[in-house]
C-alpha cells in the first residue's frame, strides 16, 4: 500500500515542477532541494515567513507559515476515516472496502472521474502495535483525500457551525448574524453558502 502512495502521490515543487517521491503523512511542509521554493505538500500553498506574507497583519507574529486551503491535507487528516468517506458518500463518490485484491491497473485513471471505485488498506487492528495502527490509518486519510481532491469536493458540505464559523474567520470573512426570522437552518445553509462562494477551494493569500 504504501509503495503505492508513494508512487501515485509524491509530491511536486509548484514552483519548479521537480517531484519528491514522499509520502505526506509526515510534516506538510517541504522546502525544494532544487529551487529552494517552500510550499505545503497538501494544497502548494506557499510559505512565508512573518511580516513578508501579504495577506493579513496578524502574519507578522506567526513565524514562517502557509494559509492552507480547507481541502489541504493539512486539515483533513484531522478527520477521521469514517468522516471522510461520508464527503465521498455525500457526493456521489463510491466505496468499497476490499482486502482480497492489490492495488494496481485498474486505479490508473481513478481520480479523473467522478464516480469509482476504490479499496480500501484493510487489516485486524488488534493484531498490530498502537504505532502500526496510527501508520495505516493515516495512509487511509490520505488515500482518501486523494480522491476527495482530485474530484474537487468541498469539506464544508460537512461543516458543524462551528468550523464554518473558524473557515469564515480563518480568510477573514465577516460572519453574518442570524436575523430574528430566520430559522438555523436556513442561517447554516446560507453560510456554507457564503463559504463557497467566498472562498473557493484554491485560494491564493497574496
Amino acid at each position: 500500500m504504501r509503495n503505492w502512495m508513494i508512487a501515485k502521490n509524491g509530491i511536486e515543487c509548484p514552483s519548479c515542477r521537480f517531484r519528491f517521491d514522499l509520502w505526506k503523512g509526515g510534516c506538510l511542509h517541504f522546502k525544494c532541494t532544487q529551487c529552494h521554493y517552500n510550499f505545503c505538500g497538501g494544497c502548494k500553498q506557499p510559505f512565508y515567513q512573518g511580516s513578508e506574507c501579504a495577506f493579513s497583519d496578524d502574519c507578522g507574529g506567526k513565524g514562517l507559515h502557509a494559509h492552507h486551503t480547507r481541502d489541504c491535507f493539512y486539515y483533513l487528516r484531522d478527520w477521521d476515516v469514517e468522516r471522510l468517506q461520508q464527503l465521498l458518500q455525500h457526493n456521489g463518490i463510491e466505496y468499497k472496502s476490499d482486502i482480497s485484491e492489490e492495488l494496481s491497473g485498474p486505479f490508473e485513471g481513478l481520480f479523473k472521474v467522478q464516480s469509482t471505485t476504490f479499496k480500501m488498506h484493510v487489516v485486524e487492528k488488534t493484531e498490530r502495535k498502537e504505532e502500526e495502527n496510527t501508520f495505516n490509518e493515516m495512509e487511509d486519510k490520505e488515500f482518501l483525500v486523494r480522491i476527495i481532491n482530485a474530484n474537487l469536493l468541498d469539506p464544508a458540505d460537512l461543516y458543524t457551525d462551528k468550523e464554518m464559523e473558524a473557515e469564515l474567520q480563518r480568510w477573514n470573512v465577516t460572519i453574518p448574524e442570524i436575523s430574528v426570522e430566520e430559522r438555523r437552518e436556513a442561517f447554516l445553509q446560507n453560510l456554507q453558502m457564503k463559504i463557497k462562494q467566498e472562498i473557493p477551494l484554491f485560494v491564493n493569500p497574496d
